[in-house]
């Protein structure tokens, strides 16, 4: 609703015409002096519905409040497939925590373009945050070119990154190498994980 009362704002719905100029709005956003004004000032640029802003937006995830990065990715999905390819070449190479705001979107667009950023999220990232949202993005693509991928790093030390690769391994369950890679995740020294892999493999009778 408040996107709409924005858009009413900045728009004539019935015409199209612009009534803000997009460059106003830009500025709004990289010169905003607290959070209030930029979560207002993002709202306001997510509103005109227009691909130039997303660019914009894509920077504006180096944001560190987790509530305004909810909104930009939001945003960001809401573009659909437009979005994709420009969410890929702009990915953060020095923020990690925007590169995981990033992937999130990416995982939510769910589009087979980011497969490969997915795959290089989960096998070269550094920040498990970011392993962990690119073994998500494998598990909701479900091309079997991720089971050797995920296989791969079914030993990742941070806990919560197995968990998501177990949990993306389950469209994959058909596959007798990925059952016994299960049959071996019961086994996994956290026991959320153990608890998971045994979840999936009784639902195949194993």
């Amino acid at each position: 609703m408040r996107l709409e009362v924005e858009l009413s704002r900045l728009w004539d719905v019935s015409s199209g015409r612009k009534l803000v100029d997009l460059s106003v709005l830009i500025i709004k956003v990289q010169t905003a002096q607290n959070e209030e004004d930029l979560r207002i000032a993002i709202e306001q640029l997510i509103a005109t519905r227009s691909a130039e802003v997303i660019p914009v937006l894509i920077r504006s995830l180096r944001c560190t409040n987790s509530a305004i990065c909810d909104v930009i990715v939001e945003g960001l999905v809401g573009y659909g497939e437009q979005a994709v390819p420009l969410i890929i070449q702009n990915l953060d190479d020095h923020d990690y925590a925007a590169r995981y705001q990033e992937i999130r979107a990416l995982v939510q667009l769910a589009h087979p373009d980011s497969f490969d950023t997915f795959v290089w999220g989960l096998t070269e990232d550094f920040a498990p945050s970011v392993r962990r949202a690119s073994a998500k993005g494998l598990g909701v693509l479900q091309d079997p070119r991720a089971i050797p991928v995920l296989l791969s790093v079914i030993a990742d030390p941070d806990w919560a990154v197995r968990y998501a690769v177990v949990i993306s391994l389950e469209p994959f369950v058909q596959d007798p190498v990925v059952q016994q890679a299960l049959i071996h995740a019961q086994e996994d020294t956290d026991r959320v994980v153990r608890l998971k892999a045994t979840e999936i493999l009784k639902k195949l009778g194993v």
